[in-house]
């Protein structure tokens, strides 16, 4: 009885199973919030941005553009990539490729830089959103817990383009726009920490993430006996004779000797 405390809490503690589950989802919540925190704070600081790096108007919508522009060129690459490798694994890349992103913005001294650095963030990003959803889809398999983690999920992308305006407006009260964008790198380094802890690992059904032969598929699950146990039923009713008979007492015609 001692014994079995111990592995029910590691259970409970483990990626995916219990408490961690929200945790987990707490995590992929905070990708989302970065993902969406960088649009709108990033607006909010494009007057001081201008007159600190002296660019034109066309040049501001650029800096704004190359983040939303990276992000939807490759969302759907990106979720294909987290089915093949793990969610997990392509989650966490996508924030680190977005904190390097946000390294380079705050590094920033022309347009040309901040621009490269928006689209590297977008980059991230778009690893980040998609992977995150397919996260939570996974994680909750119960229908009414997955509705309530998906509308968390979204809501949290609101939250994300609300605070945005707001961080910004209190970091450009008292410090340069570049403080913008290391707001950006705290929570994508929170992410990136606590999602190998709190995040369980999935892929597509076919894939359990070490390719084993047995996998969950339509709610069923296969074994590699099982191919060869159809088969030979298969075979057995093929190459057995027909004794059926009519209901009349006859024989029936079509019943082999």
């Amino acid at each position: 009885m001692t014994a079995s405390v111990p592995a029910q809490a590691s259970r409970a503690a483990a990626p995916g199973s219990g408490r961690a589950r929200w945790l987990g989802l707490l995590v992929v919540c905070l990708g989302v919030m970065m993902a969406f925190v960088d649009v709108t704070s990033t607006i909010s600081a494009l007057g001081d941005i201008q007159s600190d790096l002296h660019v034109t108007a066309s040049t501001l919508v650029w800096i704004t553009s190359a983040y939303s522009l990276a992000v939807v060129s490759f969302v759907m690459s990106a979720g294909t990539f987290g089915d093949l490798v793990g969610r997990r694994r392509v989650f966490s890349l996508g924030a680190a490729v977005f904190l390097a992103g946000s390294v380079v913005a705050v590094f920033a001294d022309s347009a040309g830089m901040l621009i490269t650095a928006q689209a590297i963030a977008g980059l991230g990003g778009s690893a980040v959103l998609p992977t995150s959803l397919a996260i939570v889809s996974a994680t909750f398999t119960d229908p009414h817990e997955r509705t309530a983690a998906i509308g968390i999920w979204a809501a949290c992308s609101g939250v994300g383009l609300a605070i945005g305006p707001i961080l910004a407006g209190a970091l450009l009260e008292h410090f340069s726009w570049h403080a913008v964008y290391i707001a950006n790198i705290v929570i994508a380094g929170m992410a990136l920490l606590l999602a190998p802890v709190f995040v369980a690992e999935s892929g597509h059904p076919t894939w359990d993430g070490v390719r084993r032969p047995g996998h969950r598929t339509s709610g069923r699950t296969t074994s590699p006996e099982q191919p060869v146990l159809i088969a030979e039923h298969h075979h057995q009713h093929r190459h057995r004779p027909r004794t059926e008979h009519r209901s009349n007492g006859r024989p029936d015609p079509r019943a082999t000797p």
